[in-house]
């Protein structure tokens, strides 16, 4: 998860200097700071850490970190809601909320045109399958699917779903060449 650096210094506690302060982080987790160079500057600055947000293994403890939180009321979702993401030029991840829905035509989400890739149920209960199949294929937190753009997902019981979907971009022959260059 990108967190922008100005949420370390509303989370300082006392104002003694001008040094925001960041958590150790985990680099073996994934986690390293973002730098920007802002116009006209001869160096680059920090602009955010990318931190993961992931479930820590019980012997790590747990992490104390003063951030300035955000609730979101899943609950009360009518369609799917984006809330992360990531892009790249070759892999796009992001985090999906799926709203729990006992209708015949619940809320669903489907991967880019042509792409494929894998999701993960992070928090839930999911079903999924193929637009125009009948088959249908119940996922429980923690499991994992590989998955292309003709998979359809949807939040499964009277809860919502949280999704973890990572897909690999499709491309033309050109670009493929333009990105190996």
């Amino acid at each position: 998860m990108h967190v922008p650096i100005g949420a370390f210094a509303e989370a300082r506690e006392t104002s003694k200097g001008k040094r925001v302060r960041m958590p150790v982080l985990e680099y073996w987790r994934g986690e390293s700071v973002q730098y920007e160079r802002k116009p006209g500057s001869v160096a680059p600055t920090v602009c955010g850490v990318i931190l993961n947000c992931a479930p820590r293994m019980d012997d790590m403890g747990d992490r104390k970190m003063l951030l300035p939180g955000v609730e979101l009321d899943f609950q009360s979702l009518e369609h799917e809601a984006v809330i992360l993401g990531a892009e790249t030029e070759k892999i796009c991840t992001r985090t999906v909320v799926l709203p729990a829905s006992r209708s015949k035509d619940p809320p669903t989400f489907s991967m880019a045109p042509g792409s494929s890739g894998m999701a993960i149920v992070v928090d839930g209960a999911a079903r999924c399958g193929e637009e125009e199949s009948e088959e249908i294929i119940l996922l429980q937190t923690g499991d994992t699917i590989q998955a292309d753009h003709r998979m359809l997902f949807a939040a499964r019981g009277a809860d919502p779903c949280v999704l973890k979907v990572m897909e690999a971009k499709k491309h033309s022959k050109q670009e493929l060449h333009a990105l190996d260059d």
